[in-house]
């Protein structure tokens, strides 16, 4: 009897042992389970939303400039005098609104017609010359300003054959026709008596209307 009972007994003890390692081994697994989550990077999942600061961008690089001015014989002497003063002015505020001409250079004429003609094949990129004028070209140029006159009497205009003078260029020549610089801008050198304003294409209908009398009269002379 003895001798059945101890291989039992011997038995017993090797499956409880058996047992004991099982459970210390799981418990071990779990607790390092549980200190590998613990350990896990916190990583986000939130985009980065920094932005490249811009690099700031310099004035606009623009070829050589030519700008015709229109006045009358008893003007144009005092006028000639002012144009070197006339070039440096436009040069420098034209710049302060984001443009850097190659060369700006101005005239002076005597004859609208002669000077719409330019501007509309573009022998002449800005023109400033009598409302009767500009009327003749409108089709090939953009008017920028006008006199404050109803109806105007004078329009600032630029030529429609350079591309680059564009509709944000013209924003910029407004601005810088009318910048001061000791107490003188563009327009009143070369028009002290008048004031300008924004352009306004319907503002110059009577205008129209009266050219095109005065060509039908001229028509039935004839």
């Amino acid at each position: 009897m003895k001798k059945v009972l101890l291989p039992l007994v011997l038995a017993l003890c090797l499956v409880l042992v058996a047992c004991g390692n099982h459970n210390t081994t799981s418990q071990n697994s779990d607790d390092s389970n549980e200190q590998t989550g613990t350990n896990q990077p916190d990583i986000s999942t939130e985009p980065d939303n920094t932005e490249t600061p811009e690099e700031p961008q310099g004035p606009v690089e623009l070829g050589p400039l030519t700008v015709e001015v229109v006045v009358t014989w008893d003007d144009a002497d005092s006028l000639l005098s002012r144009l070197e003063d006339l070039s440096v002015l436009l040069d420098k505020t034209l710049e302060t609104n984001g443009y850097d001409a190659e060369a700006i250079t101005v005239t002076v004429s005597t004859t609208g017609g002669t000077t719409a003609d330019a501007l509309a094949a573009g022998g002449v990129d800005i023109a400033l010359l009598p409302t009767e004028d500009f009327i003749t070209c409108e089709d090939s140029a953009a008017g920028v300003l006008m006199s404050a006159e109803e109806p105007p009497a004078y329009i600032v205009a630029v030529t429609g054959a350079t591309e680059e003078l564009d509709e944000a260029f013209q924003t910029a020549l407004a601005a810088a026709l009318a910048d001061e610089t000791d107490s003188e801008s563009f327009l009143s050198i070369c028009y002290p008596a008048q004031t300008y304003g924004s352009f306004d294409s319907a503002a110059l209908q009577p205008v129209r209307d009266q050219v095109a009398e005065e060509s039908a009269n001229s028509g039935h002379e004839g």
